[in-house]
């Protein structure tokens, strides 16, 4: 059991850079969209895809606070079976 949560722990490790690099492009993405847009806002896809990028970028925190929650909660569970 103690090799399950070590193999877990380092998922969540590798997990939590990727989910950090996943927030800051989401976000990167909603501000470089965000300075196109006005100039093509008479397009209705423009519209769309700015709503699609917010929903991306919130996506994108959550992803990022869960990785975070997660890696609290596996460092628990080890400390529980130590």
């Amino acid at each position: 059991m103690k090799s399950d949560i070590a193999a877990t722990q380092q998922f969540v490790e590798a997990a939590a850079p990727a989910a950090s690099t996943f927030c800051k492009d989401a976000e990167a993405a909603v501000q470089t969209f965000a300075r196109v847009a006005p100039h093509a806002s008479h397009h209705p896809q423009v519209g769309q895809t700015g709503v699609q990028l917010q929903e991306l970028a919130e996506l994108a925190r959550q992803a990022m606070v869960l990785s975070i929650n997660l890696y609290h909660a596996v460092e628990e569970v080890d400390r529980l079976f130590s």
